[in-house]
């Protein structure tokens, strides 16, 4: 081994002889810092370690990110297809009302007739009564009708019933004074509101003109959520109807539904 005298000499040896380099750094560094190097090493694995898993996780996101977007895009689609559906329902049922409406107007006579027996009339022609004309029996007689206690609805919906119509004996002269009147609501689905527009229509025309007016709906069924009471008031044998005399009574007036169907989709 050289001879150290200076510092210098030191230096120089520990920089040209590893395995005295090594020695001195075992007797100057406490075993702490000689595992620095390793520690390093560990703690850069594990940094890259937790780097891949962060980048795992992110996929995972990215992932779930892309099922949530397809799910609302699937809420999307289901919400857009009830919607069409809603519509649908909505068209079949403007449809079915307007066709129960028809069939009723249609079958107005056939209604007519069920109460000609009551006024000794065999054969009878009906006449409906414009929407002019009842406007003017509402401003003409608006004290009479006001007396009658009817809801306010009424002075709204009478100028603009489905039928209120003049029955005649069939040879009588077009300005022969009427023997009756029907007031009928048309509905695929009886339901409350047709029975109290008819008994309101018909109180009106009875008030007005002093004779009997019927009250009728036009119906394929009835509304199966109808309070009891309400139900009570509907009539489907035409001879208990005028035999009760209630101004409360509606009779029921059944229309076939082979008659009110929708069309098939193409």
């Amino acid at each position: 081994m050289a001879t150290l005298n200076t510092t210098d000499d030191l230096l120089r040896l520990v920089r040209e002889d590893s395995e005295f380099r090594a020695a001195m750094r075992r007797e100057l560094l406490t075993a702490e810092l000689l595992e620095v190097p390793n520690r390093l090493t560990m703690l850069e694995q594990g940094i890259a370690a937790l780097l891949e898993h962060a980048k795992a996780t992110n996929r995972r996101l990215d992932s779930l990110d892309s099922i949530e977007e397809e799910i609302k895009e699937m809420k999307r689609s289901i919400d857009g297809l009830g919607a069409s559906f809603r519509d649908e329902v909505k068209a079949q049922s403007s449809y079915r009302g307007a066709h129960a409406q028809t069939a009723a107007y249609k079958d107005n006579r056939d209604i007519a007739w069920l109460f000609a027996s009551k006024h000794g009339l065999r054969r009878v022609k009906t006449h409906r009564v414009s929407s002019s004309r009842l406007e003017d029996w509402l401003t003409d007689n608006a004290e009479l009708v006001e007396a009658l206690n009817l809801r306010e609805r009424a002075w709204r919906t009478f100028p603009q019933p489905d039928i209120i119509a003049e029955v005649r004996d069939l040879k009588a002269a077009r300005d022969a004074a009427p023997a009756y009147y029907i007031a009928v609501e048309a509905s695929y689905t009886v339901e409350k509101e047709d029975i109290v527009k008819a008994t309101d229509h018909a109180k009106i025309v009875h008030a007005v003109t002093g004779l009997s007016a019927y009250a009728v709906v036009a119906g394929v069924n009835m509304d199966d959520e109808m309070d009891k009471e309400t139900q009570g008031r509907l009539y489907s044998d035409v001879e208990r109807f005028v035999d009760a005399n209630d101004p409360e009574a509606t009779y029921w007036y059944r229309l076939d539904s082979a008659d009110l169907r929708p069309p098939e989709p193409r």
